[in-house]
């Protein structure tokens, strides 16, 4: 697993100085683009994780926990890919809507971790 993140780590780095070199001065916005889209990968197993531990639960306790927190892991991805679309901006899309996703997907995540805490308490 760990040769796996670093050699993708090293190809997007290297990505990174390939186009750097030939952009010229957009390469921080593709070192932007980069870094979102790592961000939503590391996301992306974020949810794959809740999401095999909701089912591992079966209908238990914590298992509207684990829901909740796969929501707002949804909504979070949701939100990395707003970002990343305005960074193209291919599709118009405003900036509001992806804090306003963002905010959403930390009061699930809030409300995720609160719901877990009162079954464990």
């Amino acid at each position: 697993m760990k040769k796996i993140i670093l050699t993708l780590a090293l190809s997007i780095a290297l990505i990174n100085v390939a186009f750097g070199v030939e952009v010229g001065s957009d390469s921080s916005s593709l070192l932007s683009v980069t870094v979102n889209g790592l961000g939503l990968v590391l996301i992306l197993s974020c949810l794959y994780f809740c999401w095999r531990i909701f089912h591992f639960l079966k209908g238990g306790e914590l298992s509207s926990a684990w829901q909740i927190l796969s929501l707002a892991f949804i909504i979070f991805g949701l939100a990395q890919l707003g970002e990343i679309v305005l960074k193209f901006q291919n599709i118009y899309l405003s900036s509001s809507v992806v804090y306003l996703a963002k905010l959403l997907s930390l009061i699930f995540l809030t409300w995720g971790l609160y719901r877990a805490k009162k079954v464990l308490s």
